[in-house]
């Protein structure tokens, strides 16, 4: 399956979806934190694999990411990334320090706890959606180049689609604004099964 196969209509229905999981996970994470949190959904889009790294400036940046097996009716793993920076900075705001230039075992568990938080709503609302049952493992870190992340996730999938589903999700803590991508990697059974049924509820 190419780009050329995907739709813009299945990527808005996509969004519609992916705001929906913003939503409840911005409420969840605002009573976790005691803080006023919102999530922006920018875009959702279908990339080549190889291009995840470029997302955050490519293969050599360093980066954190929490990322988790999908089980169920849907077969893959998920990821959500951020630059290393954005999620030091993202720790001070959510744990109330300053200066974070290293992840200690209470900032790795507030990260992986977004992480947690993100991936459970978006997931649901897309098995709400698609009327399948997708079920995360549990949460794993890595702190390491983007391109050697990304190889140690496929590493561990033994097929994975070509392309890869991107929601950009911008979490507002406060006045600052903090860019991460939730990535899903589907396995290619998985990926042709989820736009079939995309395409019959639309229509299409």
């Amino acid at each position: 399956m190419s780009k050329e196969d995907i739709c813009d209509m299945e990527l808005d229905a996509l969004k519609e979806v992916a705001n929906i999981g913003a939503g409840n996970a911005a409420t969840a994470l605002s009573n976790m934190v005691n803080k006023k949190i919102d999530i922006e959904v920018p875009d959702v889009k279908y990339i080549k694999i190889e291009s995840v790294p470029d997302l955050i400036g490519g293969i050599e940046e360093i980066a954190i990411g929490t990322y988790f097996g999908i089980e169920g009716d849907l077969k893959g793993n998920n990821l959500i990334l951020f630059r290393e920076s954005t999620a030091y900075r993202l720790v001070d705001m959510l744990m109330g320090s300053t200066g974070t230039n290293k992840l200690d075992e209470m900032g790795e568990s507030a990260v992986k706890e977004v992480g947690n938080i993100l991936t459970g709503a978006y997931l649901n609302a897309i098995a709400d959606f698609l009327e399948l049952k997708l079920i995360p493992t549990i949460p794993y870190l890595n702190h390491d180049m983007a391109g050697a992340m990304l190889n140690q996730i496929l590493a561990e999938q033994s097929q994975y689609s070509d392309l890869v589903l991107v929601t950009g999700t911008n979490l507002k803590v406060e006045s600052e604004k903090f860019k991460s991508h939730f990535i899903i990697i589907f396995d290619p059974g998985s990926m042709k099964k989820t736009i079939k049924i995309i395409r019959k509820k639309m229509g299409i």
